[in-house]
């Protein structure tokens, strides 16, 4: 056999290592050096072992948790908008065009809030690329939100946002379906689509 990279330590053996038996009911010699590196290769696929278990137990446990798919929904929907609009500036403040799609510098802030409606949380035209300090600590920055917004999309649809809308039920599969979808966009690269930019599509929500 000829040399190889212990998988513990990551120096180069003759494989099969003199000393290192082969694990019972196994007809392979482990991929390690010594003893030592054997234990800790051991420990190390016992980690692995427990971390996929439990991962597969919590994705089991929260498979239908409405509060676990809401997040995932919206954390994914908002990459979808910070994506949509990365060559702009914020919507309120025109702040620098700096492309952030971690959310770091710039948030998917909604002009109508959700604290207020959830009926336009997943919404094109509700939701746009703005800085932090506008959304998390000026509220928003509404007042100047608006004027760039009806710029935007036009005053015809800023009145329907801020018009009357029926608070929605949503439920589990829905929101799961709006993390299908922004997912497929985002991957697909449709989020150029001038609809989608233009938000005709927000009913799909």
């Amino acid at each position: 056999m000829g040399k190889r990279k212990c998988r513990a330590c990551g120096g180069a053996y003759q494989h099969p290592a003199q000393g290192v038996p082969k694990p019972t009911n196994s007809t392979i010699y482990p991929p390690v050096c010594s003893l030592d590196c054997l234990i800790e290769y051991s420990h190390t696929l016992k980690k692995k072992a427990y971390r996929k278990t439990t991962r597969n137990l919590k994705t089991k446990m929260l498979g239908d948790d409405k509060g676990h798919w809401r997040k995932k929904a919206r954390v994914v929907f908002q990459k979808l908008i910070r994506l949509r609009d990365e060559s702009d500036s914020c919507i309120s403040c025109k702040e620098s065009i700096v492309k952030d799609l971690s959310g770091g510098s710039f948030d998917a802030g909604h002009y109508v809030s959700v604290a207020r409606n959830d009926a336009l949380m997943f919404s094109f035209e509700n939701c746009h690329k703005q800085c932090v300090q506008c959304n998390r600590h000026q509220s928003g920055n509404l007042i100047e939100y608006r004027k760039r917004l009806v710029v935007k999309i036009g005053i015809e649809r800023v009145e329907w946002l801020e018009g009357h809308h029926e608070n929605p039920r949503y439920r589990v599969d829905d929101y799961k379906a709006v993390y299908a979808i922004s997912n497929h966009l985002i991957k697909s690269k449709q989020i150029t689509d001038p609809d989608i930019l233009a938000g005709t599509v927000a009913g799909e929500f």
